[in-house]
């Protein structure tokens, strides 16, 4: 499988007079024989002048590099080089543009790409270009320097200097520069051509697609026209016919006509595909290019030759390292007697029966996927992908060249080397295991393998058993040699290597790096601890799995593969003193021997029948027998074995079945992931949004006591009211004596919004609610005020990081009173209260890593019981202005019921909880009353601090099904906040007022605010 084959070069720069690292912000001058170096680690924020020096912006070969964050001014023949970032404009008058750098710089050989975000400028000037180096003796395309602008380019009276690299590339087509704006100036003018065999070159100026490209090559060079586009301002390519008389094709000067015999084919323009009809004869070429991702051909035969002397070439790219992208496929035989060379940094598929293509192929650059077949010797380059399903002769892998059987129909696959296959030094062996068999990819090599550098198993994700073996290469004609080891992207299977003489397998097994570890918070190692209880140990004792339809064996039991039965307690793997031979396996022990499609294996004196075939030693028969399918048992390791000896199998000891709980399940699944995917896994498998909401709810006790309360307050200061006058002598009816100001009946609406912030462990919550509350207080007697209130509550809290949310509708009922005090020249004020909220939570999480993609949902209840007072002492600053300081002291008990989720195996249930948090405020209010067209009003201001005790840090005890039992700490409360509040009220009918208030609270990183709209009425 092709995975990505561009090769960025990276590069740490110290030389010259002048070397910056880290971050500068002040203009910089680079005088005459001085060089600026901008490394890696560099972002440089000012400008920079270039007055006869070289400015070399580092950074990787094609990749992002260094910014520079201002404008780039080179003059007085000063040079501006490197793969980075111009983040202003690059302005060159009388200078040179040299993207990457070039032969005889200090950094050595090597073309990229220079991004200007701004405007390009350059007038009488030099455009100094370069091939690239494929690494290996050839002489065909690759990559070469190129210029990216995003804004507008202005050149005027500007060279293009082209240096074809020693053992570099001579024909093709290079993207040079590309822009986003418009293009104006007289443009490039073709300078100097120089190197090795240099050949002709045109410069191609498309303003229709915003690039000008460089085409090197004979007259013989022509590009694609299948649908006819092709203009002097664009490109053509797109779907056609194409044979030897067909005329839809262009020479770099447009003109129209057939592609010359054996002359050099360029695809580029739209992608399509183009059908290769060979009635008009055969259709010859030099070499192919695709210079644009997705072409592909099919059809009639494409017959390859050489031209000058250089072998025929297949390149996928524009010169560009983004072209490192590009996947084109041909469908057709090729054929010829000069082999191919493959360069340019993309990717070709070729799916046809090329057998009848000899002469020697080179893989310089990008990847092949061959799901065809090819002859030829095959050497692939240095760095080079091979991928596929199909056929090569023999190959030789160069040093930190990589295989990787498959392909995207067939991710596991087998690629087979009619030959020899040699294995350079470094190289890499890319291994797809299929977690559900043992099923892998799989080179066959029908002569011998040489075998050297590494194997990486990449996958894929799913739930991997905690000990598989894969055959992974099987040499006809024997092994030599041996890989340097194998590594996984797994944080808990390590991959093991063993042979036999014709086969090389990988056994997956459970490392011993504990699931938690590779959390980065208390909850997330938490989760991954009670998921090590249920993995089995590392190593020998705990498991064995063999591959399809093999037999694997541990001590006491044995296991079959596809369409087997295993055995029961008293069956009798092989063991010493006995041989098992299935169809195509042969494991030796000492004394006796078993035969028979399919495998049966005996232990020291038992009788083991398996498909037809019976196996015996001793004198006793086993208690069991076991029916295992025909097939290929592959050595597994395991309490120190293991397996030399061609066509041995060592079995694994300690195997056992049973039903696999939930929590084992989740279990398998972590053990199958990178460690970023075990990490962001145990994140969402903690369930740590149950024990935040247990915050939220805590949190949300200050409106049912504060709502409330503010009501009271109100009532308790309202002034007495005169009476109705009365005509007559005599006692005076009630309605003449003075009556309370009183707003006795109450109600409000309010919405919360609050962010709750993580601390490191638990993750942030962001929280919004709304609800109402009514109530009613009255005089009970000698200045006491008695009342209760009613409220609903609905809160959506989101846990984003952890992919969870949950919903609460909370309902309370309340009861409070208080009373004034007078106490000198003020009153003290005395509150209390008590409250119960019941609770209905619904929760949903998504768990989405590795092989896990699971919805769990679980509806329970809480409950909240609190009791609440407050003592202040209002103290009037005149007739309409007041001051109250005042301290409050609440406990609320937090009470959650079992739940139990549903959705998947990483569903959990949690038990009951208590929590419990007290907290006191101490606080300063103040009130302003006026009257605005005779309608009184109020203004309120209170500015508190509260502190809380208790569990501010809320727990969860929670479990997979069948699992231990693990904790999880929710966001906190913040222990110390501020409070603050702001309300105004007025009057709005003799018995009415309305008003409005704002409310907030901030601590700890958390925010609460809330809006609040009320109406009071009297009788």
């Amino acid at each position: 499988m092709i995975y990505g084959t561009k090769k960025w070069l990276t590069a740490t720069l110290a030389l010259g007079t002048t070397y910056c690292g880290g971050v500068m912000a002040a203009d910089l001058t680079v005088s005459t024989g001085n060089t600026q170096v901008f490394d890696g680690s560099a972002n440089y924020a000012g400008g920079v002048d270039v007055n006869g020096g070289t400015l070399v912006i580092g950074g990787n070969g094609g990749g992002a590099g260094v910014t520079l964050g201002g404008n780039v001014n080179a003059s007085s023949n000063g040079t501006v080089a490197g793969f980075g970032t111009v983040n202003g404009d690059l302005n060159v008058s009388g200078a040179r543009v040299a993207p990457g750098y070039e032969v005889g710089t200090p950094t050595g050989v090597s073309n990229g790409n220079l991004v200007v975000n701004g405007n390009l400028s350059m007038n009488n000037s030099v455009f100094a270009f370069e091939t690239g180096y494929a690494g290996l003796p050839i002489t065909q395309p690759g990559t070469g320097d190129n210029i990216t602008v995003r804004g507008d380019a202005a050149i005027n009276n500007t060279t293009l200097n082209v240096t074809v690299n020693t053992l570099g590339v001579n024909a093709g087509y290079y993207r040079i520069l590309s822009y986003g704006g418009s293009l104006s100036g007289n443009g490039l003018t073709l300078g100097s051509v120089t190197g090795d065999s240099a050949p002709g070159a045109t410069i191609q100026s498309l303003t229709g697609d915003k690039q000008i490209n460089l085409i090197l090559g004979p007259s013989t060079t022509n590009l694609w026209n299948g649908n006819g586009a092709a203009s002097a301002t664009r490109a053509g390519g797109g779907n056609g016919t194409w044979s030897a008389a067909s005329t839809n094709w262009n020479s770099p000067g447009n003109a129209t006509g057939a592609l010359p015999d054996g002359g050099y084919a360029i695809f580029t323009g739209a992608a399509g595909t183009v059908t290769v009809d060979g009635g008009a004869g055969p259709v010859r070429v030099s070499g192919i290019q695709f210079a644009t991702d997705r072409y592909r051909l099919q059809g009639a035969p494409i017959t390859l030759v050489g031209n000058g002397g250089n072998p025929p070439a297949i390149v996928v790219g524009d010169g560009t390292y983004a072209s490192g992208q590009f996947v084109d496929i041909i469908d057709n035989p090729l054929q010829g007697t000069q082999g191919f060379v493959k360069t340019g940094p993309g990717s070709v598929i070729l799916t046809a029966d090329s057998s009848g293509l000899t002469g020697p192929i080179l893989i310089a650059d990008g990847a092949l996927e061959i799901d065809g077949k090819l002859n030829g010797p095959v050497d692939i380059g240095r760095e080079v992908v091979l991928a596929g399903v199909g056929q090569l002769g023999s190959t030789t892998l160069y040093p930190t060249a990589v295989v990787s059987p498959g392909n995207d129909g067939s991710p596991i696959g087998t690629l087979t080397i009619n030959g020899n296959l040699n294995f350079g030094q470094d190289t890499i062996y890319r291994v797809h295991a299929d977690p559900a068999s043992s099923a892998s990819d799989r080179i066959h090599v029908t002569g011998v393998a040489y075998l050297d550098g590494s194997v990486a198993h990449v996958g894929p994700d799913g739930n991997y058993a905690p000990r598989t073996t894969y055959n992974i290469l099987t040499a006809d004609g024997g092994i030599q040699g041996r890989f340097t080891g194998a590594s996984s992207g797994y944080a808990f299977l390590t991959p093991t290597l063993s042979y036999d003489a014709k086969n090389a397998f990988m056994t997956l097994t459970r490392n011993d790096v504990p699931i938690g570890s590779v959390g980065n918070t208390g909850n997330e190692n938490s989760v991954g601890g009670a998921l090590d209880q249920e993995a089995p140990a590392a190593g020998g004792n705990g498991s064995a799995s063999a591959g399809n339809g093999s037999t694997p064996a541990g001590g006491g039991s044995t296991s079959t593969g596809n369409g087997s039965t295993p055995a029961g307690n008293g069956s009798a793997p092989a063991g010493n003193g006995s041989t098992s031979t299935g169809n195509g396996s042969a494991p030796a022990g000492n004394g006796s021997t078993a035969t028979g499609n399919g495998s049966a294996s005996a232990g020291t004196g038992s009788t083991s029948t398996g498909n037809a075939s019976t196996a015996t030693g001793g004198t006793s028969a086993s208690t069991s027998t076991s029916t295992p399918s025909a097939s290929t048992t592959p050595p597994a390791t395991g309490n120190g074995a293991t397996s030399t000896t061609p066509g041995s199998t060592v079995v694994a000891s300690g195997s056992t079945s049973g039903k696999a709980t939930a929590a084992s399940q989740v279990t398998n699944a972590v053990l199958a992931m990178t460690p970023g995917q075990a990490r962001a896994a145990l994140a969402m498998l903690s369930g740590e949004a149950y024990a935040s909401t247990t915050s939220i709810l805590q949190s949300q006790s200050d409106a049912v006591r504060t709502l409330p309360l503010s009501h009271l307050r109100a009532n308790l200061d309202a002034p007495a009211m005169a009476g109705r006058p009365t005509a007559q002598l005599g006692s005076p009816s009630s309605n003449a004596l003075p009556q309370s100001g009183a707003y006795p009946v109450w109600a409000q609406a309010f919405g919360n919004w609050s962010t709750f912030k993580g601390d490191g462990n638990a993750s942030s919550v962001n929280q919004s609610a709304g609800g109402f509350f009514f109530g009613a207080d009255g005089d009970v007697g000698n200045g006491w005020r008695m009342g209760g209130a009613l409220g609903y509550i609905g809160s959506h809290n989101s846990m984003a990081d952890v992919s969870s949310r949950t919903n609460v509708d909370s309902y309370t009922a309340s009861l409070f009173g208080g009373r004034n005090f007078s106490a000198g020249p003020g009153a003290i004020r005395f509150m209390a209260g008590a409250a119960y909220t019941w609770h209905d939570i619904d929760a949903k999480r998504n768990v989405a890593a590795g092989s896990l993609n699971q919805r769990l949902e679980s509806s329970y209840h809480a409950s909240s019981t609190q009791l609440f007072t407050e003592l202040g002492y209002k103290l009037p600053m005149s007739d309409t202005t007041s001051i109250e300081p005042y301290a409050g002291l609440a406990w609320n008990q937090l009470r959650t019921r079992d739940f139990k989720e549903t959705g998947g195996t990483a569903a959990l249930h949690g038990s009951g909880n208590t929590d419990d948090v007290t907290s006191t405020t101490l606080g300063l209010r103040g009130s302003w009353d006026f009257a605005s067209n005779r309608a009184p009003g109020r203004l309120t201001a209170t500015l508190g601090w509260r502190h809380a005790m208790g569990d501010v840090s809320p727990k969860q005890e929670l479990a997979f099904e069948g699992g231990s039992t693990f904790s999880v700490t929710g966001v906190p409360i913040a222990r110390d906040a501020a409070v603050v509040g702001l309300g105004a009220e007025m009057a709005i009918a003799r018995n009415t007022t309305a008003g409005v208030a704002y409310d907030a609270q901030f601590g700890g990183g958390n925010r609460q605010q809330s809006g609040v709209l009320k109406l009071a009425v009297r009788f």
